[in-house]
């Protein structure tokens, strides 16, 4: 199969972007190989002459283009002159794989201690040197912030998100069931903050003040002394499957039991400061039927 019926061509529209490579008789071409760095990858194996030529073209225009776009290519921002934190996600795989050591006061993905990032739109093209990013990716129009040896880790929960974050209302009213609980040890144990939060949203509260926003786009979430009880009393049971008996004051349930020196449930409503207090409002505890804890109830 060698001879003059055999002819190969190389069509290179530039080295760093497209290499075309043909082999062909004088009717049928017989592979077509795109290669782009040192990957191959075959692109079809039987075609005519004719979708050849005009696969040919395209591949050439296309890297012809290419490099023209390239030459264009600018960041929008750049920020620069800081220690760029990236928490490259590749991490997970290795932690996947059970081959990831604690080593504190040691990161196991890139840190740049001068570093800096190239963003266009809405999206990061480029993260390295200083001096690297701003030769590659600054343009006439890019604008620059000097970090100033400042640090730049990825996006926490902002004061936007914050806002809109835990929808109680939205949940009872769409019919989410939403258990209560506290994520001990990241946060207090005490149940009653976790209600508190819920009669209030204070947090959420001074987030939508100091984000200026309008109660329309992020509407009132806050729920009451009822809803809240219902979430942290039987929700929680119905989520394992328990609510059958616990959870709830009702026949055939565990005597799993609060006594509160209040004289309404409804006062924590009126008045959710008193749930800062309840330490000093829990006159007894009842587990499976037994008196665990008491004091004075003529206190």
């Amino acid at each position: 199969m060698r001879g003059k019926r055999w002819r190969r061509s190389d069509v290179r529209a530039d080295p760093d972007y497209l290499l075309i490579y043909i082999s062909f008789s004088n009717t049928i071409v017989h592979r077509i190989y795109c290669i782009r760095g040192r990957e191959m990858e075959k692109i079809s194996s039987t075609v005519s002459k004719p979708i050849m030529y005009g696969l040919l073209l395209l591949f050439v225009c296309t890297g012809l283009f290419t490099r023209a776009d390239a030459a264009e290519i600018h960041a929008d921002l750049i920020l620069f002159n800081g220690q760029v934190v990236t928490v490259d996600n590749s991490v997970l795989e290795k932690i996947r794989a059970r081959a990831y050591k604690v080593k504190k006061m040691t990161a196991q993905f890139p840190i740049y201690q001068n570093g800096a990032i190239a963003i266009k739109g809405k999206e990061i093209v480029a993260v390295g040197t200083s001096t690297e990013i701003v030769k590659d990716w600054q343009g006439p129009k890019t604008k620059t912030l000097d970090l100033n040896g400042k640090v730049v880790i990825p996006d926490l929960i902002g004061s936007e998100r914050m806002a809109r974050w835990a929808p109680l209302r939205s949940y009872f009213e769409h019919g989410v069931i939403c258990p209560n609980g506290s994520d001990y040890p990241v946060t207090t144990h005490n149940p009653w903050m976790g209600i508190y939060f819920m009669l209030t949203r204070e947090i959420q509260a001074q987030e939508r003040q100091s984000f200026g926003t309008d109660k329309d786009e992020y509407p009132d979430e806050t729920v009451g002394i009822s809803e809240a009880l219902i979430s942290a009393c039987a929700m929680g049971p119905y989520s394992t499957f328990a609510e059958n008996w616990k959870g709830s004051i009702k026949k055939g349930h565990v005597a799993d039991l609060v006594i509160l020196d209040i004289k309404d449930i409804f006062d924590l409503e009126r008045n959710p400061k008193l749930l800062w207090e309840m330490e000093n409002k829990i006159v007894a505890t009842l587990v499976d039927g037994e008196i665990r804890y008491q004091r004075n109830l003529n206190h």
